[in-house]
């Protein structure tokens, strides 16, 4: 049941969205409140907050998705301070008699400020877009150029950010190993090292294996050019290829949520690396 409180501040149209929303979430363990803050240091109270486990979600229930001042304030500061909770506006399908209408431009906003969307309708509750946890909503920071790549990590963010953290890592993976083989590929142009391009285009080298060459000043009993001169910069090549190997299936609440914080590390790592590739390669004569 919807607090006096809560039914103050929203709509009476709005009333059975926000009971169905707290319904949904009740069904699937989740602790319901209403009106609580998500942080101490934000005065702001969102309209239902549900806690499970290390997960914290805080739902608006609205009618249309513009973003008040006050409330992009609220999104951006939980971003900033790195609050676990991921952020939501609820809305119904249906508002009375009229179909409820968001807009490309809402649509775009509340996906790029970081707000998933939660559409519910008389049998069921659909998610669309989804979003992350503020602590794990990751931005590009400045830095050498990802040439080629731009695009695609670009992509790769809004893909980790919408929520497909995993996918994402493991998409950056394959463009780090991209990244890897376009260096080696040069260095062998230029007879900087001792492979050849029929090895690479047969997949007769593996990416441990090109990575391990490229940092050799001796490779297949020949002296040779060493690509990769810092041992760092080898070891955390190595250490981002595993990436491709996490999951989250079969984990505890706390495995799950201490897999979680290395997911923000991982997509910086793997930037890192794949910047420093693309200056290898670039400075590679």
């Amino acid at each position: 049941m919807l607090s006096e409180n809560l039914k103050a501040v929203l709509d009476g149209r709005l009333w059975g969205t926000a009971e169905k929303v707290m319904k949904h979430y009740q069904s699937t363990g989740y602790k319901v409140t209403q009106l609580m803050r998500i942080d101490d240091t934000y005065r702001f109270k969102p309209h239902i907050v549900c806690k499970k486990h290390f997960e914290t979600l805080a739902i608006d229930i609205r009618e249309r998705c513009n973003i008040e001042k006050h409330y992009e304030d609220f999104v951006t500061g939980c971003q900033a301070k790195r609050v676990a909770v991921k952020i939501y506006f609820a809305i119904p399908e249906i508002l009375g008699d009229t179909e409820t209408v968001l807009t490309l431009i809402q649509r775009a906003n509340i996906k790029t400020i970081g707000i998933g969307l939660i559409t519910v309708s008389d049998n069921k509750i659909e998610i669309d877009p989804d979003t992350i946890s503020c602590n794990r909503r990751f931005a590009l920071e400045p830095g050498t150029s990802l040439g080629k790549h731009t695009k695609t990590i670009d992509v790769l963010i809004g893909k980790y950010n919408l929520g497909d953290c995993i996918g994402a890592i493991k998409s950056l993976v394959e463009e780090a190993e991209d990244a890897t083989f376009l260096l080696a590929t040069k260095a062998i142009k230029k007879g900087k090292i001792n492979a050849t391009l029929d090895e690479i285009a047969n997949h007769e080298i593996d990416w441990a294996t090109i990575i391990d060459g490229m940092a050799a000043k001796v490779w297949k009993g020949s002296s040779q050019t060493q690509i990769i001169t810092e041992k760092k910069f080898k070891q955390d090549l190595h250490n981002f290829r595993d990436k491709r190997n996490l999951t989250n299936h079969r984990k505890t609440a706390k495995q799950l949520r201490d897999l979680e914080s290395q997911y923000p590390e991982a997509m910086y790592e793997g930037i890192r690396v794949i910047r420093e590739l693309v200056r290898l390669n670039n400075s590679l004569r």
